[in-house]
């Protein structure tokens, strides 16, 4: 009986260490098809939280690191201006404003130049981009060319807050690719790995859409936009409005009579071709029919 008092707590403690170790085993199996079965788009919001919680000890307080040249220091401004001039001389005017540009370190974009139906008067226009310190300046140096300054218009758009979000996203954005990378080292499975890499490759194309993003307001900011269009001013147009060119009016008149004469002899030519024939076809007919009648009438004699 005492051996019985000695067994039993010993077949119970015996059959409790047996079920820890199973749970233990399952346990883990179910931690490793969790990993397993986790899909690109759904591991960001969980899959952050979790690596946020297992770097916190390392981490501490530490934030995320500022980008190495942030752009919203201060108010960023896009500006955009256009304006229409009359002036004596497009071509010159044109030329002038093409100096002012190189002199201004700006680039230009477009440049036309055309003339207008009878009258002969040139237009022209020229899309220019410079740097956003020189922009007020070389509006004032461009208005010294015009006669007459027909319509001016400037716009800000002011691009700080969007700056300042993508910048914030950016810095996230590197925040995370940081932990993934943290976190692929202490990874032991190759399900861990895979999850990890799939989820860094997402994080990393992320980056790369914010960086272009803020490239583009970042040179938006820092260079202007001007378009400016001329025209001849009125009182330096030409007394007639249409020119008198005789050599031409003469040449118009020969081609008019060298088309007469061929349509012409293009009659002329279908008749022969076309009317001889059919007049044979027809005078045939004729002639057999006056031979019958004349045999007919001696007959009767």
């Amino acid at each position: 009986m005492a051996r019985l008092k000695w067994f039993i707590p010993l077949l119970l403690a015996f059959l409790f260490g047996l079920y820890l170790s199973r749970f233990s085993k399952e346990s883990k199996t179910f931690e490793n098809s969790t990993l397993e079965k986790i899909s690109p788009s759904q591991t960001t919001p969980l899959f952050d939280a979790a690596v946020d919680q297992s770097l916190s000890s390392s981490r501490g307080k530490a934030s995320v690191s500022e980008p190495d040249q942030p752009l919203s220091e201060g108010t960023l401004i896009a500006r955009t201006s256009s304006l229409s001039f009359l002036v004596s001389d497009v071509r010159f005017a044109l030329s002038g404003l093409e100096n002012l540009t190189k002199t201004s370190q700006g680039e230009i974009i477009n440049s036309q130049i055309s003339e207008e139906g009878q009258t002969g008067r040139l237009l022209a226009s020229l899309t220019l981009r410079l740097p956003s310190d020189k922009h007020q300046n070389f509006l004032d140096e461009s208005r010294k060319l015009a006669q007459k300054i027909v319509w001016e218009e400037t716009q800000a758009e002011d691009l700080t807050r969007q700056v300042v979000d993508l910048e914030a996203r950016l810095r996230n954005a590197k925040s995370s690719e940081t932990q993934l990378l943290r976190l692929m080292e202490r990874s032991a499975s190759v399900s861990d790995i895979l999850g990890v890499q799939r989820e860094l490759n997402q994080t990393r194309e992320t980056i790369e859409i914010l960086q272009a993003q803020l490239d583009n307001l970042g040179k938006r900011t820092s260079f202007a936009t001007i378009t400016i269009y001329l025209a001849t001013e009125e009182g330096s147009l030409p007394l007639s409005e249409e020119k008198w060119r005789p050599l031409s009016t003469a040449k118009n008149a020969l081609r008019a009579f060298i088309k007469l004469i061929k349509l012409s002899l293009n009659i002329v030519i279908w008749l022969a071709i076309f009317t001889v024939p059919v007049l044979i076809l027809l005078l045939i007919p004729l002639l057999l029919l006056r031979k019958i009648l004349s045999r007919s009438s001696l007959r009767r004699k």
